[in-house]
């Protein structure tokens, strides 16, 4: 969009533009010409009283920034004025408000910032020119009020990891329960669909949640997340001091990571209401920088997510059963599990208690249909989902994990009797470079698709069951049993392909991205 004159008209045009935007949810007038628009609400300076702008923005992830140009004129524009002096605002965006705090630019930072705004609008340079001598149009972060609602008790030194996800998200969720449990100081960001593939090119594996840390660099794939905490040794230690009892932890991390990954997308998308609601939490956020109308932007998801992960994950009239039987035997096993203590291993969690945590909170827990499950038949449960997210480093009792408990025999089941013989039928269908999977497990027939990255989490659980010492091992073994044994001594198995240069999705194929 060119630049614009203050006049008449466009004084006209500035009125009425908040009107618009607010009635239409920013459908209408939400852009200038390339350039996203927000509403901004300041409290008048002298009357108190609350005063709209309609403003073009730059997104910054953590925040947004605008520039007080007023067109070029000589004046600071009211609405900066008023910000100046009260600068706890409200913002809109598309018909999402968010409350924020301003916080003016200045120096190195405002010079970096302002280059940005006149990247993405050029205008910008002429209304630079029209104040040159007279002003300098002052830059402004509008920093979200809650965004601090992710620090901890024990943040790190300096800026906190940027934590980019959605609220609804499964992994998501466990990631941000593990920071917290931490002490470690994030700042969440709703990711938007230009996020996501800001985040996916920073990373090569468009996926979320993705992490910025305070030095620039990006971490991605929860269980590697989790992984460099531990060895890095930020935060208290969560992973078992015993061997046998650490290996367990993370074979279960991994069962629940990608085996209840299915249920959880299932119940999300396969009932009306989960999916009604849902598929517009969605379009409200990730979409939420798409110009459409927000119910095309629903219809969309809602097409997109049944087809994904209903018509090509296997879910059919005969599967859709010992789905289902999955999720109310888990609950069950769970359920009395929780009634003798407060996490999955003992009397603090571990790896096991997040990858459980995905699954079991943003979608059994927060959806409706497997929510009300969850309190009907293990209300146990339920209150191990809070305990676990509202847990933070002063609440850790006792000693990291020493042993592995008696009771956990429904898990190392279904890892001996259908996870890892998908693992392994996965693997074979990736060394052969077939596109689709075919096994059998709770007792009916699947064929999904093949996925590459499921090949690298049996190749990691075969390295960590090799590096046991022959007693951690013994003890293993006396839980899983003889055949998951077998499965894990095989040998690992070469991704083929995974040398190639360009964007992968979360299962390590091609990547299709929203738009």
């Amino acid at each position: 969009m060119g630049a614009v004159r203050r006049n008449a008209i466009s004084q006209l045009f500035f009125r009425i533009h908040p009107w618009i935007y607010r009635k239409t949810g920013g459908r209408l007038l939400g852009r200038f010409g390339n350039t996203p628009v927000l509403m901004l609400t300041t409290r008048g300076r002298k009357t108190s009283r609350p005063r709209t702008s309609g403003l073009a923005y730059l997104d910054r992830g953590s925040h947004w920034a605008v520039a007080a140009s007023w067109a070029g004129e000589p004046k600071d524009p009211v609405w900066y004025l008023n910000l100046m002096a009260h600068p706890e605002a409200t913002i809109q965006i598309g018909d999402r408000r968010v409350p924020i705090r301003a916080r003016p630019l200045q120096g190195d930072e405002r010079a970096l910032v302002w280059k940005e705004i006149v990247a993405q609008d050029p205008s910008f340079a002429e209304y630079e020119e029209r104040t040159r001598g007279v002003r300098e149009i002052p830059v402004v972060a509008l920093e979200p009020l809650n965004a601090s609602d992710g620090a901890t008790e024990a943040p790190t030194d300096g800026a906190p990891y940027l934590l980019y996800g959605l609220s609804c998200s499964y992994f998501t969720g466990k990631l941000q329960a593990y920071l917290q449990t931490k002490g470690i100081a994030y700042r969440f960001v709703e990711m938007t669909r230009a996020q996501f593939r800001q985040c996916g090119k920073a990373t090569g594996v468009v996926q979320l949640p993705c992490i910025q840390t305070p030095e620039g660099s990006w971490l991605t794939d929860t269980t590697a997340i989790l992984e460099h905490f531990e060895t890095e040794g930020v935060g208290p230690r969560l992973r078992p001091d015993d061997p046998a009892a650490a290996f367990v932890s993370l074979l279960l991390e991994d069962l629940f990571d990608e085996w209840y990954w299915r249920p959880a997308l299932y119940y999300r998308w396969a009932f009306a209401e989960d999916a009604r609601l849902m598929s517009r939490q969605i379009a409200r956020t990730l979409l939420r920088d798409v110009p459409l109308p927000l119910f095309v932007r629903q219809g969309f998801i809602l097409r997109r997510q049944r087809r994904v992960y209903l018509d090509q994950d296997g879910v059919t009239k005969q599967t859709a059963p010992a789905i289902e039987a999955l999720y109310l035997d888990t609950l069950r096993a769970l359920d009395a599990i929780f009634a003798r203590r407060p996490f999955l291993l003992g009397e603090r969690p571990t790896e096991a208690d997040f990858g459980l945590f995905g699954p079991f909170f943003r979608h059994f827990f927060c959806d409706p249909t497997p929510g009300a499950l969850m309190c009907e038949h293990a209300p146990r449960v339920a209150n191990w989902v809070t305990r676990l997210w509202k847990t933070r480093p002063s609440e850790l009792t006792g000693d990291p994990i020493a042993s592995v408990p008696d009771d956990l025999g429904f898990f190392f089941e279904r890892v001996a009797n259908d996870y890892l013989p998908y693992l392994e039928a996965n693997r074979r269908s990736v060394a052969a470079g077939e596109a689709t999977v075919r096994y059998r497990a709770q007792g009916v027939d699947w064929e999904i698709p093949a996925a590459p990255y499921r090949v690298e989490c049996f190749n990691a659980l075969k390295r960590r069951f090799a590096a046991l010492d022959a007693d951690a091992a013994a003890r293993v073994a006396d839980r899983v049993g003889p055949q998951a044994v077998e499965l894990l001594r095989g040998a690992e198995t070469p991704i083929p392909g995974a040398e190639q240069q360009g964007l992968r999705g979360r299962l390590w194929r091609p990547a299709a991205v929203f738009g």
